[in-house]
């Protein structure tokens, strides 16, 4: 799928089996990062360390976004198994699916970010939702039988006076 799949957020919560890793060369005592620091699930499910594109912060509500905040690309691998899964084919998670990571992310996190940029270069809409929504808005993306869309999501409001606006078409 030909899709940039994006998670921001101010900082990785503690995930039980989340297990950072970064191949390094040692060379006269100093190690030399061979790699993006990642993050790994399981056999299928890496966040890797990236850059967010220059466009997005402009689409996010005013303040929301800090551009301290980490990025990671959700590797392929997971992105496919799963679009798999959903369109019935069976795949081995071996316990460590990448919508429960989701999950865990998204639930443990103040605010967030999942980008689904189709092409590396289409968002039709910014959504704010709930991270069940989130999971389920990708989940109907996944699915061959559905149209797809490049969107945004970000936490829902919690509050009245939250600037976060429930759906914005770009």
């Amino acid at each position: 799928m030909d899709v940039l799949f994006q998670l921001l957020v101010p900082e990785l919560p503690q995930i039980e089996n989340l297990v950072r890793h970064q191949r390094v060369f040692n060379w006269g005592g100093v190690d030399y990062p061979q790699e993006p620091i990642s993050y790994k699930w399981g056999e299928h499910v890496e966040l890797v360390l990236s850059a967010l594109q220059p466009h997005i912060p402009e689409l996010l509500p005013e303040g929301y976004f800090n551009e301290d905040w980490l990025v990671f690309d959700v590797a392929d691998e997971g992105v496919e198994l799963w679009g798999s899964e959903l369109n019935q084919r069976e795949v081995k998670w071996s316990g460590h699916r990448l919508d429960d990571l989701l999950r865990l992310v998204l639930n443990q996190s103040e605010r967030w970010v999942v980008i689904f940029e189709l092409h590396f270069d289409q968002i039709d809409s910014v959504y704010a939702l709930s991270p069940d929504e989130c999971v389920e808005k990708l989940e109907s993306n996944l699915r061959w039988i559905q149209s797809q869309e490049g969107f945004i999501c970000i936490k829902s409001a919690l509050g009245a006076d939250s600037p976060v606006r429930s759906c914005r078409t770009v």
